[in-house]
């Protein structure tokens, strides 16, 4: 009795035991759980088929809840990948894994332009669900390679830097390197000891490369022409310098005082993002630079109202020029649907800051300001939320692209100026540029879009200036204009041929040897005097073109496009885009030739004058 006694106390305590160590083990693993890792049966149903449509062959799945997103981490035929879903399911974007020795050869010129004595570590292809391709680069610079800190570098499928993200020291680098300050105290003695004696020799570290300042940030043109605005550039480097080691590559410029004769006795060091190191200036610091600043931009200032106040007209002075605003209402970040904030947060993981307003049909819209100023962010809100548009002020007017300049100042006179301007990214169409002119005499504004490459996008006429233009027509004008237009209306929507019942022998056998099947048949004559044959099949009413020369051949037939759903989305698309509400696609064709491609003649008409233009596309979407 007393051994079986001692044998259950000595099990119960090894059960006690055991039963400790089991609870701190999972305490442990309790500490080490991510928080945000989710089971694929909790999630919504939606997400499930689309990731499966998408993802049909994925191993090793691993779901997590990041910003009220579901992004999975998976392996899709070997290679390592990243996909962002929203809660309905619409998928947002993929990231892939590659290796670093695919990457594009665009991109690969930019990182070793940029970081020219890097080592090529991490390469990922982002692809958005606009189809915006992203790459995501990992370097090893100089100055890291030991300590196997990694500097990311976005880029667009051009190659151009989007940002660039600096490696973060861990936090037992920071504290060992602390503990040994009087050893690195003495080595930065020597490394600056031998800096200067390579100064003194003319030498310099890092194969620094030669720019134009034309390659310079905004930023940073900005900050010199505020205070060196009487200076030339001497030299521009791109490079990198023992002062700055943690910088990596860095600006660093010399300028020279205007005139002959001049020495150049001022360099200034700026970071690769455009961002004030350090100026090494003999004549003033850097306090009396900020006071030339200050009083520049006063008199530019100053300057910008006595060239208002020339063209005002007497009595007006007090009357400020109408802006054409939509009206919109301030709300707080709390009162704004999560899926905003969640496009947000998406697109622009790194802005803290922003600011909401509500337009009148109920969208939102955000505002944050950086370096360039306010920028406006559009969403668009169908099934769900998405990014639609950015726009970025140009802070400097003379940075709006010169050829967009040159067009104002030849097709307006001399009263109009560039009043703003922006730069827009979006997600449906190629970057753009927006600029506001201002009529001094009138105070009216008007609105151009311009495509990057100078050419005129879209011309939006103020509100005001339309109102000004009618008081300016007279009545009587007004209403012939209008007859004629409805006038051309009607001309436009009936071709000018007339229907007779037969054709010359020659049209016909040349319609008979194009379609021999084709019956009933009907003939009619443009005003140039071809002939035109008219056939009905299922498409509708179908039109055959002739060229006579020496003899009679088939040019072109244009078939119907009954089904308006039909038009390609391009097209559909681009007239939505480029085109007010009130224009609508009324008729389409598909277009034969025998002499260019097949192509599409779009018919659009304006709901509010009646007017109707026409439209050629090639089918590729393009336009004609």
């Amino acid at each position: 009795m007393k051994s079986s006694c001692k044998i259950f106390v000595v099990m119960s305590v090894l059960m006690g035991f055991a039963l400790c160590s089991s609870f701190a083990q999972k305490g442990k693993s309790a500490k080490s759980v991510d928080s945000t890792i989710v089971s694929q049966g909790s999630l919504p149903v939606e997400v499930t088929k689309s990731f499966k449509k998408r993802f049909a062959s994925a191993t090793d799945v691993v779901w997590r809840l990041i910003d009220g997103n579901f992004v999975v981490e998976c392996v899709v035929r070997s290679v390592p990948t990243e996909a962002t879903f929203q809660t309905d399911g619409i998928w947002l974007s993929t990231t892939e894994e590659l290796d670093p020795n695919s990457l594009p050869s665009p991109a690969m010129k930019s990182v070793n332009s940029y970081f020219p004595k890097c080592t090529l570590n991490s390469y990922k292809r982002k692809t958005d669900n606009n189809k915006e391709i992203t790459f995501i680069v990992g370097v090893y610079e100089s100055q890291n390679i030991k300590k196997k800190l990694e500097t990311i570098v976005w880029l667009d499928k051009t190659g151009a830097v989007i940002q660039t993200i600096e490696p973060e020291e861990p936090a037992e680098t920071v504290a060992a390197a602390s503990s040994d300050e009087e050893s690195t105290s003495s080595k930065k003695t020597a490394k600056q000891e031998s800096k200067t004696k390579k100064e003194k020799d003319g030498n310099m570290d890092g194969n620094p490369i030669k720019i134009s300042e034309n390659e310079l940030p905004y930023d940073l043109l900005r900050w010199i022409s505020l205070r060196y605005s009487d200076y030339n550039y001497k030299e521009v480097l791109y490079m990198e310098d023992p002062d700055f080691e943690d910088e990596g590559n860095l600006y660093r410029i010399k300028m020279q005082r205007s005139g002959v004769g001049q020495s150049a006795h001022t360099t200034i060091w700026f970071t690769r993002d455009g961002e004030f190191l350090k100026v090494d200036d003999s004549h003033r610091t850097v306090d009396e630079l900020q006071k030339v600043a200050e009083e520049a931009m006063a008199a530019e200032r100053a300057r910008i109202d006595k060239d208002d106040d020339k063209t005002t007209p007497k009595g007006r002075a007090n009357v400020k020029p109408k802006e054409d605003a939509p009206l919109l209402i301030a709300v707080d970040e709390e009162e704004v649907p999560p899926e905003y904030i969640a496009a947000f947060k998406w697109k622009y993981p790194k802005v803290k800051e922003r600011t909401w307003n509500e337009d009148a049909e109920g969208n939102f819209r955000a505002f944050y300001t950086d370096q360039a100023g306010k920028n406006e962010v559009f969403f668009e809100k169908t099934d769900s939320v998405r990014w639609l548009e950015t726009k970025i002020p140009i802070a400097d007017l003379a940075k709006v692209p010169f050829s967009m300049r040159s067009a104002v100042e030849k097709d307006y006179p001399k009263q109009v100026v560039i009043n703003r301007a922006w730069n827009v990214k979006s997600a449906v169409e190629k970057p753009y540029t927006i600029i506001e002119l201002y009529n001094r005499r009138d105070y009216s504004t008007e609105t151009l879009e311009f495509w990057q490459t100078g050419k005129l996008k879209r011309k939006i006429v103020s509100e005001q200036a339309k109102e000004q233009e009618k008081v300016e027509v007279n009545t009587k004008e007004v209403k012939t204009s209008k007859s004629k237009d409805k006038a051309t209306a009607k001309e436009e929507e009936t071709p000018q041929v007339v229907e007779v019942l037969n054709a010359p022998e020659e049209y016909m056998a040349a319609l008979k040897l194009k379609y021999p099947r084709v019956k009933d048949v009907t003939w009619g004559k443009d005003e140039f005097g071809d002939w035109v044959a008219f056939y009905t099949d299922q498409a509708g009413k179908n039109e055959v073109f002739f060229e006579k020369t020496d003899s009679v051949k088939w040019l072109e037939t244009k078939t119907p496009i009954a089904d308006l759903n039909k038009v390609p989305f391009s097209i559909r698309s681009a007239v939505e885009r480029d085109y007010p509400k009130q224009v609508s696609i009324k008729r389409a064709w598909n277009v034969k030739s025998a002499v260019v491609k097949p192509y599409i003649i779009v018919e659009l008409y304006n709901k509010k004058d009646k007017s109707t233009t026409t439209l050629e596309f090639w089918q590729t979407g393009k336009p004609k």
